[in-house]
């Protein structure tokens, strides 16, 4: 039957009966899985955190291209039947003409074998009492009949009362629990009592002083030996105190240090350690109590001592700090009452304060601790995971059932269950009664009020909690907020402690307490220069602040931190610092000196070999010296190899010593390691020094194992178990890149400007706030390079006179008026264009702007020093001198190409560069400080979407244009005849753009001369775009594999990625597209694109189609060249039309603009764009580019009348369908 249809049968077949091994335990059953097939496949079928069961499937059954195959999964069971459950009969075989009909080729069905029958898994038909028994419940007494095996009189009395499906397996309706909170929340509950911490040494009274305060307060003896927290009211009844003992290891410290509301330091000249940790969680009220003063007898020494401790402790805290004698003991063991009296009085009318870090974060110190797992869990495995109940006033700020706390010591945890429960000290004197049940499901959420004594119920907690539970020890739980959810790079304002003598070093393993979490993470310190940069620092001196980077849980600005040494003998506060604001974060660098003798000197020119052997590609126009003071610049690579050509602004000596200084950027090791006090107490997991400095995988999981103390069988679960809880650490993480994500299209010109054409000012920071607010992690934009000017190429921004400049037009005059460069009342009346202009902008624009640039060359401050350096860097001077130098000559001149100027300029002889910079030495000069000024401005744009979580992909042409100073510095790396015109220009053939094809007249690159420099034009470009981007699309990038000349193919960026390293390219490969580019494009790790509005035209294998659309891809609705979504479905034709809404099955109601939006979302590409167009559901006036025409291109932008503020409903929308769809959202 089912051969003749052409259908595969696929049955989910349950590989074990009992236990369900996990994948790290599936080698031992490969051997036994091959039995059943040489291809055989298995799958871990996964769903709410239950392993379900393990599928094996051959591979004969399925055709080459699963994808093309649909599957019908419908168990037998769930087919309509005559005795409330389907079977084998007539139903079977009417369902399967109806897939054939449908088109399908797969019916896949769940396991065959018997259903169980136990109360738990009844009707299941993975908890079968045998693998390869078929379920009997199936067989059809209908075929029974025909066989003569049964009487239809039976069959008549079974029709008579039909039970449900329910009755049959037990069906329950599964109430789902609601997990949003409704906005009720608790009444007002009586302020928590006040932690008041006794801390000191070993031995100095701590318990003497709780008793004695006990006493003073109570009027009763304490008997029994303190054991944990103890809970007091004061005399006037309104106000309770909470007394522990502080712990006397490094952790307890830690903890005690974020929860106590006043410190009773106990000093007897020997203990100060933990007032540094006060300080840096925020200093609560200390009161320091000098002990041990009766066991002084000279009365001299007496006085001295208590000075002295005086003085060390008014250090510490504050000037005037309060301190109390206690010196003898009364006839029952306790200090002296009048003493202890002054003490008490001055604790209770001192007024307490919550410090901000603290206020903004709930947190519960536990003084009742139980263990309620089921007693038959714990009598099956006595190390299996717990349940626990935590009980304590709940103090900070609000928190509620769901929420993700830190249990110190232990890890993260979300909180099953959240309830209030009757106080054991309250304030009035009825006392409350107890809620002893929890919420049902079905009730709303409340949310639980500062001050109300909760009980909260964590699921998944290591034994280890409970089998090392000391009531000694507290317990802490502190709430993370959303942005502390993370991991990833932080810079700290980081000093040395004064009583740490041993210098801090870079990159040496120690241990931070940041928030609630203690982790162990390697930092890199570095110092600040005089310009302002930050240079790493092996070392950091003791009374100075240096900047600290390190990876780790993400902790808010302002967040102060200690770094601490310490283990069961030693505990040392090594640093403190405070965590800086991400929108602040500095690069660092280190400086290394490159020292070169010369081989050759021909005049100012000499060949250089530099020690240490270095890639001489990544330092070209690199600034050098020599002993003497002789300056030069390298000018490119040799045959070679770490040889450099390099000109001097005089000549050399052979015996001369050239020096290059380098400056590379510094990045802070990603890992980290949270760390456990589980057993014992004082445990500290010590640091694996090699392991964290290589960053190795598996070295991570062992560690973490290994401090958790998970054994590989604690990884074995019963089928319908839930999953242990580092399940997830026996599988790869997956990678960011790897994640979906949504951006925009929008170019910098087409924003909102006061002058015709958009800026860099502030309606850019108001878009990236909208982006953000959207959910949407990715900006695209067009080339940034100045735009053409020809009346062919007005405003394309893929007509540039060069590849790597910046386009000055989109410098924010108003940003200049704030860098004191223009004065307010010198910027022109607004300009209000509803398109872009390009030549009126530039008449208005460019001379203010080139005044704020001779201003800022006339000037002494820090925008002088910054253009200085930005002017020296080794990787801007190679570009930007040839292209000031080319911009000089071409504004003097005034010839169509640079092919037309004199013999000496077109062929850069040094006398004719040197008398033109004579002569347009003010031209050239303030040419460098406009591109200076635009390269500050979009940093500030760059660092701003950093900040968001927004990543700016840029754009690249292929080719640059002929009259560019790219040509023209770089000759003989283009295809070019004697005379200096191309042998061959670019274009393309006819296709979904033009008829008749596109000439686009840039000359060809000569390959084999570029490989012989090892493509140094290349990876200078694609570094130049490194540093504005943080992707970047190539355009055409078919160019690369091959056309109607050789390509470079892999070549180019085997050279890219060993100078630049490894960067995220994005090619376009529209357009005919043979098997070498895509090739190409896999093997240099780069998706391709996908364009919806291509995919409706010609058969369903059309590549743009949504469901032959790839996960490496970027999925467009359309690009810059395509028109809008509205103004491409207008012009469809009417049989077109249908065709789409056919696929996409809709109707024609609706906007057709944000239905194709839902369309592109849904696509398994990682990263959908949607042009700013069709967001706003704009026709085709609004379209930016339409291929092979000349004029009114480029010029679109955003309405004048329309604010970000007014788009808030598309961004509600956009954020909604970015949820649905499962993509990552930026907005928190």
């Amino acid at each position: 039957m089912l051969v003749s249809r052409s259908l595969c049968l696929l049955q989910s077949t349950p590989i074990f009966s009992n236990k369900s091994l996990l994948p790290h335990k599936f080698t031992k059953f490969n051997k036994k899985l091959s039995t059943f097939s040489p291809s055989l496949k298995w799958r871990v079928v996964r769903k709410k955190g239950m392993l379900l069961s393990v599928n094996a499937v051959s591979a004969e059954d399925f055709p080459e291209n699963p994808m093309k195959r649909v599957r019908i999964v419908l168990h037998p069971t769930s087919l309509p039947g005559n005795y409330a459950i389907d079977d084998l009969g007539d139903k079977v075989f009417k369902f399967l003409d109806w897939i054939h009909h449908f088109g399908c080729s797969v019916w896949q069905v769940l396991s065959l074998v018997p259903l169980g029958r136990k109360a738990d898994e009844e009707g299941s038909p993975h908890c079968g009492q045998d693998a390869n028994c078929g379920s009997t419940l199936l067989i059809s007494l209908e075929e029974l009949v025909k066989d003569g095996m049964q009487s239809e009189l039976c069959l008549k009395l079974l029709q008579v009362s039909k039970p449900n499906k329910a009755e049959i397996y037990g069906y329950q309706e599964n109430k789902g629990e609601d997990d949003d909170w409704d906005g009720e929340i608790d009444d007002e509950p009586a302020p928590p009592s006040h932690i008041v911490l006794v801390q000191g040494p070993p031995n100095v009274g701590k318990s003497l002083l709780i008793k004695s305060l006990f006493k003073h307060f109570t009027e009763q003896h304490m008997i029994d030996d303190i054991q944990g927290p103890i809970t007091i009211r004061t005399g006037d009844k309104r106000k309770r105190l909470q007394f522990e003992e502080c712990p006397d290891d490094i952790n307890g410290m830690i903890d005690a240090a974020k929860y106590a509301d006043l410190v009773l330091s106990l000093v007897d000249a020997r203990n100060f350690r933990v007032l540094s940790l006060l300080r840096v969680h925020g200093l609560p009220k200390v009161m320091g109590v000098l002990t041990h003063l009766d066991q002084f007898k000279d009365e001299t020494e007496l006085t001295k001592t208590i000075e002295h401790l005086q003085d060390h402790f008014q250090t510490e805290i504050c000037e005037g700090a309060t301190i109390f004698h206690l010196s003898c003991l009364n006839d029952y063991e306790l200090y002296k009452m009048l003493e202890v009296q002054k003490l008490a009085e001055a604790i209770s009318m001192l007024r307490f304060r919550t410090p901000s870090w603290r206020a903004e974060h709930p947190y519960v110190l536990v003084d009742r601790f139980e263990d309620v797992t089921p007693p038959e869990k714990l009598h099956k495995d006595a190390n299996c995971k717990r349940i626990i109940g935590l009980c304590g006033h709940l103090r900070g700020c609000n928190i509620k059932s769901g929420s993700k706390v830190h249990l110190a010591g232990v890890g993260d945890f979300r909180l099953d269950g959240v309830r209030s429960t009757a106080d054991p000290s309250p304030l009035s004197s009825e006392m409350e009664k107890e809620n002893d049940f929890f919420e049902p499901p079905h009730m709303k959420k409340k949310r639980f009020r500062t001050g109300t004594y909760i009980r909260l119920e964590v699921h998944d907690v290591p034994f280890s909690i409970v089998e090392n539970f000391d009531p000694c020890h507290p317990i802490l739980v502190g709430g993370i907020n959303h942005e502390e959810d993370n991991v990833g790079c932080m810079q700290a304002r980081l000093k040395r402690h004064d009583w740490h003598m041993k210098l801090l070093k870079s990159e040496d393993p120690t241990t931070v307490s940041a928030g609630w979490r203690r982790y162990q993470t390697i930092p890199i310190y570095a110092m600040e220069l005089d310009t302002k940069q930050h240079e790493s620092a092996k070392y950091i001196p003791q009374y100075e602040h240096c900047l600290a980077m390190f990876w780790g849980p993400l902790a808010p600005p302002h967040t102060r931190i200690a770094v601490v040494q310490g283990n069961k003998e030693v505990f040392r506060i090594r640093a403190t610092a405070v965590v800086l604001d991400p929108k602040h974060h500095s690069k660092i660098v280190k400086e290394s000196k490159l020292k070169g003798k010369p081989h050759k000197i021909r005049g100012r020119r000499a060949p250089i070999k530099f020690t240490p052997d270095t890639d001489v590609d990544k330092v070209i126009g690199a600034s050098i010296r020599t002993w003497t003071e002789i300056r030069g610049k390298v000018d490119e690579a040799t045959k070679k190899e770490g040889i450099a050509k390099c000109t001097f602004k005089s000549k050399i000596d052979f015996h001369d010593t050239v020096i290059m200084p380098v400056f590379r950027q510094v990045e802070a090791p990603r890992v980290h390691y949270p760390l456990a006090a589980l057993e014992p107490h004082d445990y500290i997991v010590p640091v694996n020094k090699d392991s964290l400095k290589q960053g190795d995988p598996a070295a991570h999981r062992q560690l973490r194992l290994a401090q958790q103390r998970l054994s590989a069988e604690d990884f074995a679960v019963n089928v319908g178990e839930d999953l242990p809880e580092n399940y997830g650490d026996w599988f790869p993480e997956k990678d960011i890149k790897d994640k979906r994500r949504a951006g925009i299209l929008l170019h910098p010109t087409s924003l909102h400007g006061n002058y015709g054409i958009g800026d860099l000012g502030d309606d850019v920071f108001n878009f990236l706030d909208w982006l953000h607010h959207s959910g949407c992690s990715v900006w695209q934009v067009l080339p940034l390079v100045p735009p053409g000017r020809k009346a062919n190429e007005e405003g394309s921004p893929y007509s540039g006179q060069d590849a790597n400049c910046g386009n000055t037009l989109l410098i924010s005059l108003e940003e200049l008026v704030k860098d004191g460069l223009l004065n307010k009342d010198e910027l022109p009346k607004p300009m209000d264009a509803e398109r872009v202009k390009f030549e009126a902008v530039a008449s208005v624009k460019e001379p203010l702007i080139a005044k704020a640039a001779e201003r800022l060359m006339l000037s002494e401050g820090e925008l002088k020093k910054q253009l200085e350096e930005f002017r020296k860097d080794p990787e801007i001077s190679g570009w930007l001198e040839d292209a000031a130098y080319f911009a000089a000559i071409d504004n003097s001149l005034n010839t169509f190409t640079w092919n037309e100027w004199p013999e000496p300029l077109k062929n850069r002889h040094i006398v004719a560069l040197e008398g033109i910079y004579e002569t347009e030495r003010d031209f050239i000069n303030n040419f460098i400080a406009q591109q200076f000024l635009f390269q500050r401005q979009w940093h500030k744009v760059r660092k701003y979407a950093q900040s968001k979580g927004i990543r700016i992909m840029g754009d690249m042409p292929i080719y640059v244009g002929y009259h560019s100073a790219d040509v023209w510095a770089n000759k003989k790396q283009f295809l070019l005849n004697r005379s200096g015109f191309p042998v061959l220009v670019s274009g393309v053939p006819p296709d979904a753009f033009s008829e008749t094809g596109q000439l686009w007249d840039s000359p060809l690159y000569d390959w084999k001369a570029m490989e012989a420099v090892g493509f140094s034009w290349w990876v200078q470009r694609i570094r130049r775009a490194h540093d504005l981007y943080d992707e970047f699309r190539i355009d055409h990038f078919r160019g690369f594999a091959g056309f109607w000349a050789a390509g470079p193919k892999k070549a180019l960026f085997d050279a890219i990625f060993k100078s630049v390293g490894k960067i995220d390219i994005v090619a376009e490969d529209l357009g005919v597209i043979t098997e070498d580019v895509v090739q190409l494009r896999k093997a240099i790790g780069a998706p391709g694109m996908a364009v919806l509005q291509f995919g409706f035209g010609g058969d369903s294998e059309n590549p743009h189609l949504l469901h032959n659309h790839e996960s490496d891809q970027v999925a467009y609705t359309g690009t810059h060249d395509n028109d809008t979504v509205r103004g491409w479905w207008e012009n469809l034709k009417q049989e077109e039309k249908s065709s789409v809404l056919k696929y996409l099955a809709i109707g024609e109601e609706g906007d057709i603009s944000w239905t194709l939006i839902r369309v592109l979302l849904s696509s398994v590409a990682r990263t959908a764009i949607i042009p700013m167009q069709d967001i706003l559901s704009l026709g085709s006036s609004a379209r930016m580019n339409v291929p092979a025409t000349q004029f009114g291109n480029w010029s679109w932008r955003l309405p004048s009348s329309l604010s970000f503020d007014d788009l808030e409903p598309e961004a509600k929308k956009l954020r909604d369908i970015l949820l649905l769809a499962n993509c990552p959202t930026t907005k928190t």
